[in-house]
């Protein structure tokens, strides 16, 4: 590695050490991963997505359905253990082409969604903890429990976004996921800036 690296004149660059999801998120890691899921990579970044939408599934109820929102120069391992597997997605695709009727990474239901926050007035990454907020749910972990299938279906309801109930549930979950943040971050003593975060949690709503 060491003689390719040289033959191929690469020189080190600190911007490119990423943080990494991997490993296995017991019950009571949620909303922003711990210490116990983090890890460090150096990566020769070619498209990224972002923000990221992390999800598990599996079918350990001790090792159940987890979902986070992390920045798009995060990675993601995708094989963790005790019988989960994380996956990944976001609003857009970058390797795929444009959409003028938004972002080109939603299906039929999941736009219509999305077009009703956004005329409601919620930013772009809104949607994304509505899924969060669904995902860590006691609804997701009864689910489970009661032999569900490893993956929650959620519903997309533009009702629920007229009649409030969408935006309760993702003021609630970008709370958590802040305080989450606040939680990991702290602990470990790591900058704001490398967390990925130059918002950080200020943008509570």
């Amino acid at each position: 590695m060491a003689a390719n690296a040289a033959e191929g004149r690469l020189a080190f660059d600190p911007t490119r050490v990423r943080r990494v999801i991997t490993g296995s998120a017991p019950n009571e890691v949620a909303w922003y991963p711990d210490e116990r899921l983090q890890s460090w990579i150096y990566y020769e970044p070619s498209h990224a997505i972002g923000p990221k939408f992390v999800f598990t599934t599996g079918t350990n109820p001790d090792y159940g359905l987890k979902a986070f929102v992390v920045p798009g120069n995060w990675m993601v391992k995708l094989h963790g253990g005790e019988s989960q597997q994380f996956h990944y997605t976001g609003l857009t695709n970058p390797l795929a082409q444009p959409s003028l009727s938004g972002p080109n990474n939603l299906g039929a239901n999941a736009l219509e969604f999305y077009t009703a926050l956004t005329i409601a007035g919620f930013s772009d990454d809104a949607f994304l903890f509505y899924l969060v907020g669904i995902y860590n749910s006691q609804v997701a972990e009864d689910y489970l429990e009661g032999g569900g299938a490893n993956v929650l279906r959620i519903p997309l309801s533009v009702s629920d976004v007229e009649n409030g109930a969408a935006g309760r549930v993702i003021q609630i979950a970008r709370q958590l996921r802040n305080l989450h943040w606040i939680s990991a971050e702290s602990s470990a003593g790591i900058d704001a800036n490398l967390a990925g975060y130059t918002g950080g949690p200020r943008d509570a709503s």
